[in-house]
């Protein structure tokens, strides 16, 4: 008999499980009256290792099945609905609170210019707004912080105030998406996330599909359509596209033709220059 040696190897395995439900709003050409059903299908998932936490990312389609004009007509309304990215251990929609201490007579502009670190590129600066105490109950007052961080000759300006004692600001989350097509194995939009490279939205893909691309080939724009480098860092809202180089997509065929007319009437020209002579 043969000799046979037994390994046995020790693996450490990890699992998380987070329950979470998402109210999703769906607008529909005409005034329902009976939902009459729904359903999901065609949903794409996959999380990746984000600073030590699990980030998921991924998109469904959903399907409403439904009645209208006095139920006398139904529709089947299809939507494509993009996961909003979540950490198992924290969510980046997740509320933090800053506490900053009160300065009698302190400008709100002054604030923003001497806190303006505290923003980060998902903050929404233009739907910001300030949750102020008074005696009866509370107001509500709309702040466009992008004016005073980032002014331009277009807005008008801001109308600068005095900031009250117990004031709260409030700076909503805007999530960012990069998108990611051509010669993928998942094509989608993907969970922006600052200082990534395109190799890391390419592995949220599930990678190049090979059969369609070769030697790695992208093509990166921002979203204004600007050519970016592939040393670039992925701005939000920027599409790469994995080029369709394969000869399998059948560009090799056309172009061998391509040369070899070429040489074929190259050869005819040459051969009939001798005749003459």
């Amino acid at each position: 008999m043969g000799n046979f040696r037994e390994i046995v190897t020790k693996a450490v395995i990890g699992k998380a499980k987070k329950n979470t439900t998402q109210n999703i709003e769906v607008k529909c050409e005409n005034t329902p009256d009976t939902v009459l059903g729904c359903w999901i299908i065609n949903h794409k998932f996959n999380g990746t290792n984000q600073s030590g936490h699990v980030l998921i990312n991924g998109t469904l389609d959903l399907n409403i099945w439904y009645s209208y004009d006095s139920d006398t007509k139904t529709v089947i309304l299809d939507k494509d609905e993009i996961l909003p990215s979540g950490e198992v251990v924290s969510s980046p929609t997740s509320m933090n609170k800053l506490k900053f201490e009160y300065s009698e007579g302190k400008s709100f502009v002054s604030f923003i210019l001497e806190n303006s670190a505290m923003f980060i590129i998902s903050s929404d600066l233009e739907n910001a707004y300030i949750i102020r105490q008074n005696d009866e109950s509370d107001e509500t007052i709309p702040v466009n912080i992008g004016n005073i961080l980032y002014p331009s000759k277009k807005d008008k300006g801001f109308t600068d105030f005095e900031i009250n004692a117990n004031d709260r600001i409030i700076i909503p989350y805007t999530q960012y998406y990069v998108t990611v097509t051509g010669g993928v194995n998942s094509v989608g939009k993907y969970a922006y996330q600052p200082g990534k490279t395109w190799e890391y939205y390419i592995n949220l893909a599930n990678g190049f599909n090979l059969d369609e691309n070769l030697f790695s080939s992208v093509k990166i724009t921002d979203k204004n359509g600007k050519k970016l480098s592939k040393k670039s860092e992925i701005p939000p809202e920027a599409v790469i596209y994995a080029s369709r180089n394969s000869p399998k997509n059948g560009w090799l065929i056309p172009l061998i033709t391509s040369i070899l007319t070429f040489i074929t009437t190259c050869l005819t020209f040459i051969g009939t220059i001798m005749n003459f002579s």
